[in-house]
């Protein structure tokens, strides 16, 4: 009520990831790095391009299962990558 929308865009994929607090000499920050964890973005920003909202890859879907519908929209190269991928 009287609220403004909030807008978001998800980028999910599964993969091998390190995660982890780095001690900086004044501050903690937790961070993620790995193939895993890059993807996750590059397919956030499709989602622009599609005008939808979430956007997965498809080895997610062997841990989804026949827990949610999913469907493929296209099989694409990300931008830093040289394989094509279904999402």
């Amino acid at each position: 009520m009287g609220r403004p929308k909030i807008y978001v865009r998800i980028g999910i994929n599964a993969g091998v990831a390190m995660t982890g607090k780095l001690a900086l000499e004044d501050r903690f920050e937790n961070m993620a790095i790995g193939g895993g964890v890059n993807l996750a973005p590059r397919l956030k920003g499709l989602n622009k391009f599609y005008s939808k909202k979430v956007r997965v890859i498809k080895a997610v879907v062997s841990y989804v299962g026949d827990r949610s519908t999913l469907r493929l929209v296209n099989r694409i190269i990300l931008k830093g990558k040289t394989t094509p991928v279904n999402v």
